[in-house]
């Protein structure tokens, strides 16, 4: 009769073996490859619904040194949907500060991320590795 490895041996090597399967071994620069425009939603990054439908839409487009029209602040109301879209031609993450969302941007490959405003006050949105600010939400 062949044992079976106790459930928490399993549960442990889980994410490892899962770790093993998206690890890549392509390129030397350690830059992301994304092949198509990713959305992130703030029901994939904690749970909650996604907005039916942007209320207020947000597009900026940035270059290595920043947006291409300077950092401007946009309002938006409380309870609002946002959709806020980043173009340009570097290779970063775009982050929502305040409400902890993030998403990849490449040249041709926009980052777009959809919320709910329902957390007032005044978020930073920026170039996460690059520390370069490109956005300031007011929420209110």
């Amino acid at each position: 009769m062949k044992r079976r490895p106790p459930r928490p041996i399993v549960a442990a090597l889980v994410p490892l073996l899962v770790l093993a399967a998206c690890s890549s071994s392509g390129g030397d620069d350690g830059a992301a490859e994304i092949d198509e425009p990713v959305t992130v939603t703030a029901e994939e990054a904690d749970g909650a619904p996604e907005p039916e439908e942007p209320g207020v839409a947000i597009e900026v487009a940035v270059t290595a040194d920043g947006p291409v029209d300077g950092a401007r602040r946009e309002r938006v109301p409380v309870g609002e949907p946002v959709e806020l879209t980043v173009t340009g031609d570097v290779t970063d993450e775009v982050h929502v500060h305040g409400y902890d969302l993030f998403a990849p941007i490449a040249p041709g490959q926009p980052a777009t991320i959809r919320f709910d405003a329902d957390i007032p006050g005044v978020f930073e949105v920026e170039l996460e590795g690059s520390h370069v600010l490109i956005l300031e939400l007011e929420i209110s």
